[in-house]
């Protein structure tokens, strides 16, 4: 099923996209499924306001997604991870002013301020394996690992934070943390780029760790080097990951009023381009991946009404977009190019807002291009692909945005489909969408396999 909501589709003249969808039974997909039926979906358009699509037929394989090393972030509260920060003097007082009660019962349960417990605030950071389908977190020792990052990034626990320290007669205290009051202190996991990401680039990680308090970053002034982007380095011995607790350090540190919002690593050059909110404006810096050496500040535009914002590389190229999910819907792309030594430099700007004669495409480009932030349980086949040539960006979404919608929505069974924006510098020059007639045979997006782009002219 075809819709053309803007523009003039001969706009997509020669645009070839391939995607891969796989069955899907009763609600269930199959992504863990190491051997089953894949279909290969081709459109084609030949810019006359159609697009054609063909099917290969079933494909029996084994495709895994290579899931690169990387940081995860959590909260070490109740977990049970971080039992052996708790106050090993405080557990022996309480044992010897107990004593009665622990012969009796044994065990007792006492409510403290957490910082009493903790000392600082605990945090789970934990290196994460290379692998296909799942993913491990790398031990070194003893914890030593988990150990050295304790001791890198320390945060002051909130004064009014409490926790139920629970001592047994015998074995390892826990303490309980009460996710229902102060659970939205935490905001961690779900790997959401807002708090924390990271980058497997040259044999090293390299990361950030945005820890708020309300809408600012906490005090940042026990970390060495402060708020920034962080290193450390994973070696591969005889074939096996083992992450340097040692050579954690800050490889560059922001000032106020900067949040990192992503990071990516230079084809070309040892640089690290990361793009940040920098007061009211996003800016991309590149980082010298080795010395930590500022190569350039490059600004990109102010920041829209509740913005939110995405990355993706490919090639020699960066795509950022700039969505916002306020009232007033808008969007722009922005494309970078590396020179010879990997430093980006501007290339074109889309203002997709520039259509605001036309609410619905604006709407829904808005829409299309927030699919990152559609908070469902399942996994995508892909965000966002892209294609940069003379100067026409053709950017597709994994998403159909429905015109009644308040909010972007994805719905992953029964909706293999795209949708389609070409734009050059004056703005959008078409906006389509695409839904896959193996929709209606319970097809989801194949987990393992990101769809490909080209241009045949």
């Amino acid at each position: 099923e075809e819709r053309i909501v803007y523009g003039d589709p001969s706009a997509a003249a020669g645009l070839h996209i391939r995607f891969f969808n796989e069955y899907s039974r009763e609600g269930y997909y199959l992504s863990h499924s190491y051997s089953r039926y894949l279909w290969t979906t081709d459109f084609s358009f030949d810019g006359s306001g159609y697009s054609t699509e063909t099917m290969q037929g079933y494909v029996y394989g084994d495709p895994r997604k290579e899931i690169p090393e990387r940081i995860e972030i959590h909260d070490g509260f109740g977990s049970g991870s971080k039992n052996y920060l708790i106050d090993k003097d405080l557990v022996k007082r309480i044992r010897e002013e107990r004593a009665g009660e622990l012969e009796e019962k044994g065990r007792v349960s006492i409510k403290f301020p957490a910082k009493t417990v903790f000392g600082f605030w605990p945090l789970d950071i934990s290196v994460m394996q290379k692998s296909s389908t799942y993913s491990q977190t790398v031990y070194d020792g003893r914890d030593l690992l988990s150990t050295a990052f304790d001791e890198y990034f320390r945060f002051d626990i909130d004064d009014d934070i409490t926790v139920y320290l629970n001592v047994p007669k015998t074995g390892v205290p826990s303490a309980d943390f009460d996710y229902a009051e102060y659970g939205d202190r935490l905001r961690f996991g779900y790997g959401r780029s807002e708090y924390y990401g990271s980058l497997s680039y040259n044999g090293s990680l390299y990361f950030y760790l945005n820890f708020f308090k309300g809408e600012k970053l906490r005090d940042y002034s026990l970390v060495p080097g402060g708020y920034g982007i962080y290193k450390i380095d994973i070696p591969y011995t005889d074939g096996s990951l083992s992450a340097d607790p040692e050579s954690i350090d800050t490889l560059y540190s922001f000032g106020e009023g900067i949040i990192v919002r992503e990071l990516r690593g230079s084809d070309k050059g040892n640089v690290i381009n990361a793009f940040v909110e920098e007061n009211d404006a996003y800016v991309l810096y590149s980082i010298d991946a080795e010395s930590g050496d500022l190569v350039q500040r490059l600004p990109v535009c102010g920041l829209l009404q509740r913005n939110r914002m995405f990355v993706q590389q490919s090639d020699d190229c960066l795509v950022m977009g700039a969505v916002s999910d306020g009232t007033e819907k808008n969007a722009a792309l922005f494309v970078f190019k590396e020179d010879e030594n990997g430093i980006p430099s501007h290339e074109l700007t889309a203002d997709l807002g520039s259509v605001a004669d036309n609410e619905t495409a604006k709407k829904l480009m808005a829409f299309g291009l927030m699919g990152k932030y559609s908070y469902q349980n399942y996994p995508k086949y892909f965000d966002f692909i892209y294609h940069y040539e003379d100067g026409r960006l053709y950017f597709i979404s994994a998403d159909i945005p429905e015109e009644e919608s308040s909010s972007p929505v994805y719905e992953p069974y029964n909706r293999c489909g795209i949708s389609v924006v070409v734009c050059d510098e004056s703005g959008p020059l078409f906006f389509g969408s695409y839904e896959s007639s193996i929709g209606d045979r319970q097809c989801i997006p194949a987990t393992g396999y990101r769809p490909q782009i080209w241009l045949e002219k």
